[in-house]
């Protein structure tokens, strides 16, 4: 709709982003370029990469950079409008650091895999550090730890490296 209105991609994707709430992070492609968006809270990670060839790749996740061969460039920042275009980079900062910076705990408790980066913090890293602290604020007695389900495997082997309970 903000299209119809806008006299690019870019304004009315910023359009838009005054107009709607909650997590989105977006990828859109036209005939001559290619933009990412995410949402002013930073709710949603979203980062970019460039291949060998000079292209570049748009992700949710830096593991997915490594999958296809791109080297990580950096993250989006909450807020920033990127538009890939053969004029280079355009980075559009109008919606950011309006809100507060609230990225979604489920990205490096559940949902993202445990070899990403988001934000600049290990998804492993920090998977295994809450199990330390769980294990420094809720001691148990038991004979094994054990992981469940798979991205509780590196909350499981913090909470055993902390209390010393065999992980299994």
């Amino acid at each position: 709709k903000e299209r119809l209105t806008c006299a690019n991609i870019e304004s009315a994707i910023s359009s838009t982003m005054l107009k709607i709430e909650g997590a989105y992070s977006l990828v859109i492609m036209t005939g001559d370029k290619l933009v990412a968006a995410r949402d002013p809270k930073g709710y949603r990670p979203l980062c970019y990469g460039k291949l060998d060839d000079g292209q570049y790749v748009i992700a949710s996740e830096t593991c997915a950079l490594d999958v296809v061969g791109a080297d990580f460039v950096r993250d989006i920042e909450p807020g920033e409008i990127l538009v890939f275009s053969e004029d280079g980079i355009k980075s559009i900062k109008t919606h950011c650091k309006k809100e507060k910076k609230s990225l979604c705990v489920f990205e490096y408790i559940y949902f993202a895999r445990p070899d990403s980066v988001i934000d600049g913090v290990s998804v492993h890293e920090s998977r295994v550090k809450a199990g330390r602290t769980l294990a420094k604020e809720h001691p148990v007695a038991a004979d094994v730890v054990i992981g469940v389900p798979d991205s509780g495997l590196d909350a499981a082997i913090g909470y055993s490296e902390e209390s010393g309970i065999p992980y299994g």
